[in-house]
């Protein structure tokens, strides 16, 4: 009797111990949910919102699982503004190709998507994919310092890896400046990287706007914002960088070279970057554009000296593997597979004398592109084109198409037999069609254009229509239609 209650007590006992380093339970709900194989889902705001409480109540509830983002979503109201260092997701974060729109990050905290992981013991293995965030918006007052924010990580440490991100936002800090140096530690990324930090980043895209800020912003970056200590190592594959980036100062304006426990040492902490296929295309200035990664180390003063070791390659060229060449830039393949309608960006143009009028389809498994042009004695040109790009299933492809043959009119095969369209009817005026055929369109599968007109005058200058882009899906055959 004695040694039964004596096990009673140990078990007891030990129980007691157990439910002591249990691990705080997750309230699932339709919108934030653990299926059968253990992933969890994210189906809405409301379920993001529960996401984030989960991990902000106890950093361990969710490492190490898998989180998927079941919809696009749409916010309605800023992230809540709570302290979140060392309150953040560690592991799986997979958008699985879907859309976080209007994401508010106020900056006064430590604060990110996905919280501030931060472990000193056992490192976080960070893993985020497949996610656009567009139309996202960070700020802070200059008054308040040394608290990171990210778009996606306010801080971190350990290892993170991203993979098919695409970012459009505008980072700013608003108010007077406290002094000439504040640490203001954004960026779109991670807002500042730990000591001993790794970064793999490949096939994304970030288009950041900074001109809005109402201060020079410093130790903040388009893509990586300030780095604590040394032994930081990022690597950067098949990644392009757009946008305004006025307003940032004293480093580079995709991450910064020191930590601001340093003050304003400038390269105590550098980090090591390798830069494979890096395309940077940005506004500094108002008057200047940079194009690679020359001007993008430092931008102040022109030095290097943030950097420790450099491979650089694949910069800077027109046509950069891994890239596919849409109007106006360089976009990472894989990417723009994921995200057309992301990457893929119309522009207008003012009394332009070019219009994409639509385009036809046959059972041929081939499309016709219909522009037109007005007869327009100014112009002078001497021939006409289409810029084309085509998304569809696993496929990116981009390719041109010059003519000097144009036409007054072009017949549309319908079922009640051929149908003359004349350039006066489609343009209200005088002027011609012409036109482009792609072939070997794929049956039954969306394609995505994006298409921009242009000609070429007797000087040989090339003059740009609207972009247009728009999808094709079951066309009614021999029909104008879509486009603009």
């Amino acid at each position: 009797m004695k040694n039964k209650l004596l096990s009673i007590i140990l078990a007891v006992a030990m129980l007691a111990s157990m439910c002591s380093m249990m691990i705080v339970p997750v309230s699932a709900s339709d919108n934030f949910y653990e299926d059968n194989d253990g992933v969890w889902h994210i189906v809405n705001e409301a379920g993001l919102l529960e996401f984030r409480e989960t991990f902000i109540a106890s950093q361990a509830t969710l490492r190490n699982a898998t989180v998927v983002l079941d919809n696009d979503i749409t916010m309605t109201d800023p992230l809540p503004t709570v302290e979140t260092y060392g309150k953040g997701f560690i592991g799986i974060f997979d958008g699985q190709g879907h859309t976080i729109s209007n994401l508010v990050i106020n900056g006064e905290k430590n604060n990110g998507l996905l919280g501030t992981p931060y472990d000193a013991t056992n490192l976080p293995e960070l893993t985020v994919k497949n996610l656009a965030l567009v139309n996202a918006s960070m700020s802070r007052a200059a008054s308040i310092t040394k608290q990171p924010s990210g778009f996606i990580f306010g801080q971190a440490n350990g290892t993170a890896t991203f993979d098919n991100i695409y970012i459009q936002g505008s980072i700013a800090v608003t108010g007077d400046a406290i002094d000439g140096n504040a640490s203001n530690a954004m960026g779109a990324l991670i807002g500042t990287l730990n000591q001993g930090m790794v970064v793999n980043v490949s096939n994304s895209y970030f288009d950041i706007n900074t001109k809005d800020s109402s201060v020079i912003m410093w130790r903040s970056g388009a893509i990586f914002g300030g780095t604590v200590r040394g032994g930081i190592q990022m690597n950067l594959t098949n990644c392009a960088l757009y946008g305004d980036l006025s307003n940032f100062a004293g480093y580079s304006y995709y991450w910064s070279g020191s930590g601001y426990s340093q003050g304003n040492g400038l390269t105590a902490y550098a980090p090591v970057l390798t830069a494979k296929n890096f395309v940077v295309d940005t506004v500094i200035s108002d008057t200047v554009t940079t194009t690679g990664l020359a001007k993008g180390l430092d931008f102040q003063s022109g030095s290097s000296d943030h950097l420790t070791e450099q491979d650089v390659s694949g910069l800077d060229a027109a046509d950069v593997e891994g890239f596919t060449k849409t109007v106006g830039h360089l976009v990472p393949t894989s990417l723009l597979k994921m995200f057309p309608e992301h990457c893929l960006e119309e522009s207008d143009v003012t009394d332009s004398i070019l219009e994409l009028e639509g385009y036809q389809t046959d059972n041929t498994n081939k499309i016709r592109l219909v522009a037109t042009i007005a007869d327009d004695n100014t112009a002078n040109y001497k021939s006409v084109g289409f810029e084309v790009v085509a998304v569809y299933g696993d496929n990116a492809k981009s390719t041109s198409f010059s003519t000097s043959t144009v036409y007054t009119s072009i017949n549309a095969n319908t079922a009640t037999g051929d149908t003359a369209i004349t350039a006066q009817s489609l343009i209200g005026g005088n002027g011609y069609i012409f036109a482009m055929i792609i072939g070997n369109m794929p049956a039954n599968t969306p394609v995505t254009f994006q298409v921009k007109t242009y000609y070429i005058d007797a000087n040989d200058a090339q003059t740009d229509g609207a972009t247009v882009v728009f999808t094709v899906d079951e066309i009614p055959s021999g029909t104008v239609s879509g486009g603009k």
